[in-house]
């Protein structure tokens, strides 16, 4: 998940992780979603307060939702963890809590679905304790390529090839991503496994075997990213249900 300056997050994994071990190890990754052959075009927004939009469904800022409460089914819009404007507009199910305004999150076992920007990549997302992962951080470059080679590139991550996607009619790349087999995260720096600084903080895994499913898009010239992360024992109907949650995106004015 994403760690913030002062890692308030972590207690909420922590309970998160406890619950593991009562549930399926169906780890297979959800397939990359298919492109339409017309993608949709951005559906426009009032941009008023209360979320009502010119076009589709009214929808709720997330960051307006209390925290660690289970959500009613619906459109919620999440604003990034990093630096920009930009809000997306996602369909939620039942399950699902706010975390942050950028998160939905769920236990049993853990897995959440979230909205970042991607600033800087290590290099060694794990780090060991003669060589910092912090000092292998690089800039990847601005565009939707450079950070999927970028991280296609890391040590110790496992990555499928990207492949071209689109969400709402902006176009960018599909990849799935892993902990490679045998890195013990309990073991790197921070107890984490960085996979990029977001600005304000990371996005990062915490336990072996840990997976995320990550679009990078090019919005209106800007990289934007929406990914989903599952801890061992999430199944592929739960997976398959993030994915959704990304597929419905739709990005509007704040």
């Amino acid at each position: 998940m994403t760690r913030h300056s002062t890692r308030g997050i972590l207690p909420l994994l922590a309970a998160a992780s406890l619950l593991l071990t009562a549930c399926s190890d169906d780890t297979s990754m959800a397939a990359p979603p298919e492109l339409s052959s017309t993608p949709s075009s951005p559906t426009p927004s009032s941009g008023t307060t209360d979320g009502t939009t010119d076009v589709g469904p009214p929808w709720r800022l997330l960051s307006d939702e209390p925290e660690g409460v289970p959500l009613a089914p619906g459109a919620y819009g999440l604003t990034p963890n990093g630096v920009s404007d930009h809000v997306v507009v996602v369909q939620a199910p039942q399950g699902y809590k706010n975390i942050g305004g950028w998160t939905f999150v769920t236990d049993q076992p853990f897995h959440a679905m979230g909205f970042q920007t991607a600033q800087r990549v290590p290099q060694d997302p794990c780090g060991t304790e003669e060589h910092s992962k912090f000092d292998t951080m690089i800039d990847p470059g601005p565009s939707v390529q450079d950070l999927a080679e970028a991280l296609a590139a890391q040590k110790g991550a496992v990555t499928s090839d990207p492949v071209p996607t689109a969400l709402d009619g902006h176009h960018g790349l599909y990849l799935t991503y892993r902990v490679g087999k045998g890195i013990d995260v309990a073991m790197c720096e921070a107890q984490a496994f960085d996979i990029f600084d977001t600005g304000p903080g990371a996005w990062y895994l915490e336990t072996a075997r840990e997976r995320a499913a990550i679009w990078i898009l090019d919005v209106d010239g800007e990289r934007l990213v929406l990914a989903w992360v599952a801890f061992p024992g999430v199944t592929r109907a739960q997976m398959s249900e993030m994915t959704d949650m990304v597929e419905s995106a739709r990005f509007v004015e704040p």
